[in-house]
């Protein structure tokens, strides 16, 4: 049986004892989100119960790193979503704000589970690497077009 905290709500503010541990809503608040979004909280969080160490995995479009701490092993398909758009594909600045923005869409408000930096940080995962301009992405000894990338 898991352990009760006492925890405020991300969405409604209201404190609230049925938010567990590593829990970010109230029950009422998951529900409406399950409702308006189709966002899978349950799924994600039993992973999290699961794998307390993280799933972390990194992005690298030109010198900048994008983090995530839980969705390493979905970052192929963060940065498919997020190129099948086909938009900036030119644009390095803009292009990397869309694979984030794609990365958190999940916790756009969370202040953890996520990252931008210089440097790379923690990572269990393939680190994929985006050029820009020779619009390719590189993982491992792999190296597809932006359009090999998304079709597969």
């Amino acid at each position: 049986m898991m352990k009760l905290y006492t925890r405020v709500c991300r969405m409604c503010g209201e404190v609230c004892k049925t938010i567990y541990k590593y829990g970010r809503f109230c029950d009422t608040c998951k529900e409406k989100i399950k409702v308006e979004t189709n966002i899978k909280i349950r799924k994600n969080s039993e992973r999290r119960w699961k794998n307390k160490m993280g799933d972390r995995g990194n992005i690298k479009v030109g010198k900048v790193y994008l983090y995530t701490h839980w969705g390493g092993s979905e970052i192929k398909q963060i940065l498919k979503n997020a190129l099948s758009k086909k938009l900036r594909w030119d644009d390095e600045a803009y292009l990397t704000r869309i694979i984030f923005c794609e990365m958190i869409k999940e916790d756009v408000s969370g202040e953890t589970g996520f990252g931008i930096s210089t440097e790379i940080c923690d990572n269990d995962n393939v680190i994929l690497e985006v050029d820009v301009e020779n619009q390719e992405v590189k993982f491992g000894d792999t190296i597809k077009t932006f359009n090999e990338f998304i079709i597969k």
